[in-house]
């Protein structure tokens, strides 16, 4: 999706009130923003571009999903691609909970441990 596109998308949701200022601003930094379809619904996909993918990547890519699920009103799929995951604890446990594209292979997120 270009910038512009989605800066009007997200200023028409900022106009109607159904985003904050800096929840537009979160949005606009995300690293890539698709439109496309999955089961035969539109949705987005936004993911935040890491090497190696820490806990704070997850949450990053996470928390701008929700605000651009709330812009759009339709679902939008958090995703980290990288080359590695952190090996720690924390990575570990939250980056089940998005689209993880790690090395060429892909992981679906688990709605367990969701948060």
């Amino acid at each position: 999706m270009d910038h512009q596109q989605l800066g009007l998308l997200l200023d028409d949701a900022l106009d109607q009130g159904r985003i904050t200022p800096d929840e537009r601003a979160q949005v606009l930094e995300a690293d890539v923003v698709v439109a496309g379809l999955a089961d035969g619904r539109e949705v987005y996909l936004l993911a935040e571009v890491s090497s190696t993918v820490t806990a704070h990547d997850v949450r990053r890519a996470r928390a701008r999903a929700a605000a651009l699920e709330k812009a759009a009103g339709r679902p939008v799929l958090p995703a980290v691609p990288g080359e590695q995951l952190s090996d720690d604890l924390e990575t570990q446990e939250v980056a089940r909970t998005v689209w993880r594209i790690l090395d060429g292979r892909v992981w679906p997120a688990s709605l367990a441990g969701s948060s």
